[in-house]
């Protein structure tokens, strides 16, 4: 454990509050029960969005990712799917 990545976030005080609560009557440390409501969050997604988060956490994991934040990462799929459908649609000039 000591060896994964470290996170630091900001919560509301009554999601503390339960997260502290459920680690004390599981007897499981707080990471864990993240790491389990992240999984069952993921299970329920629509297919193509587990497939695509598949994809990507992957990558980030082998450090084929070089984005530090879900915003550029989204928008860097987004300019590329953007560029993927300017590049078939735009029509060919010629020159006279």
């Amino acid at each position: 454990m000591s060896d994964y990545p470290q996170l630091t976030i900001r919560l509301p005080a009554a999601t503390k509050a339960k997260l502290s609560t459920l680690s004390l009557l599981t007897a499981n440390p707080i990471w864990r029960i993240i790491e389990r409501a992240v999984d069952v969050y993921v299970q329920n997604l629509p297919e193509p969005e587990r497939s695509r988060l598949g994809e990507i956490a992957e990558r980030l994991v082998r450090g084929d990712w070089p984005v530090t934040s879900h915003w550029e990462a989204y928008r860097s799929l987004l300019k590329k799917s953007r560029q993927r459908k300017t590049d078939i649609k735009a029509p060919v000039e010629t020159q006279r």
